[in-house]
């Protein structure tokens, strides 16, 4: 891998980056993202467009993803609010976006996906 995009990625894990860009660009888009890609896919098994081995392979890269993905970015959005100098009602919020995360997270594990 190129050197600086581990810097960007050790930088992002630090709570380096801008708050922004941990919460949303890192934090939400993505897991959008993820979770409109399992509801996409089991709409078009359900539509009878897609064979099962198909629809059952995408699901599980879906959840390796998600599985491997959200406490990374928890972790990261976790150690920019710690070190976030602004203006503390974001932080406050930052903390409640983690703790939101981390119940999504929680269900997850537990065998229950977010709205589906």
């Amino acid at each position: 891998m190129n050197k600086n995009f581990l810097l960007l990625i050790s930088r992002w894990i630090k709570g380096e980056c801008p708050l922004w860009v941990t919460c949303w660009l890192t934090g939400v888009i993505p897991y959008m993202m993820l979770l409109q890609f399992h509801l996409s896919i089991l709409h078009v098994f359900f539509e009878h467009t897609i064979q099962f081995n198909t629809a059952n392979l995408l699901l599980r890269i879906d959840e390796v993803v998600f599985l491997i993905y959200i406490p990374i970015c928890l972790v990261a959005i976790a150690n920019n609010a710690i070190k976030y100098k602004g203006f503390h009602l974001w932080r406050f919020f930052t903390f409640l976006f983690f703790a939101k995360g981390c119940e999504i997270y929680f269900n997850f594990i537990m065998g229950k996906w977010p709205l589906g």
